[in-house]
């Protein structure tokens, strides 16, 4: 996980190191913490700044459930947003 301060160029490390294609952005980088934002090749790509904030390009509008949700629950959120 990643934070809004965090750069393109620290997506581009995690791809390379561990092939994810979404990173989740959290408030302070860190598991347990809020949920807000994801970064993915879409909103990167194209970009040749790799210096740029995170905050400034990732997709703040998130599809999210509440806990508890089961697997059921879930593939029902999803289904709906798309």
């Amino acid at each position: 996980m990643l934070s809004p301060s965090h750069t393109i160029a620290d997506v581009d490390s995690i791809k390379k190191n561990y092939g994810y294609a979404g990173i989740p952005i959290t408030v302070d980088g860190k598991m347990g913490s809020r949920l807000v934002g994801i970064v993915s090749n879409r909103d990167i790509d194209f970009l040749e700044d790799r210096t740029r904030p995170l905050a400034e390009v990732m997709t703040t509008d998130l599809v999210v459930a509440q806990e508890p949700c089961t697997l059921s629950e879930a593939n029902l959120i999803l289904r709906e947003s798309k």
